[in-house]
């Protein structure tokens, strides 16, 4: 829960240093993947995130382009 509550703030900050390390040309194979795996779990947590956040309007809206069929 707490990785959950915090992850936008964990993602950003491993960027930040990751950006870091990459600019000084010392980031390695590893640091890599790392970096790679972080923005594929943020972006996965933003879409999450913002799919919930639609799941009432995508429902209304589906329910009133269904009301003008056949009725």
């Amino acid at each position: 829960m707490y990785v959950e509550n915090n992850l936008e703030k964990f993602s950003l900050a491993l960027l930040a240093q990751m950006g870091e390390k990459f600019s000084r040309g010392e980031a390695t194979l590893g640091d890599a993947r790392l970096l790679c795996e972080s923005v594929c779990e943020y972006q996965m947590y933003l879409a999450a995130k913002h799919e919930s956040l639609l799941s009432p309007l995508a429902s209304s809206v589906s329910d009133q382009c269904g009301a003008g069929y056949g009725g």
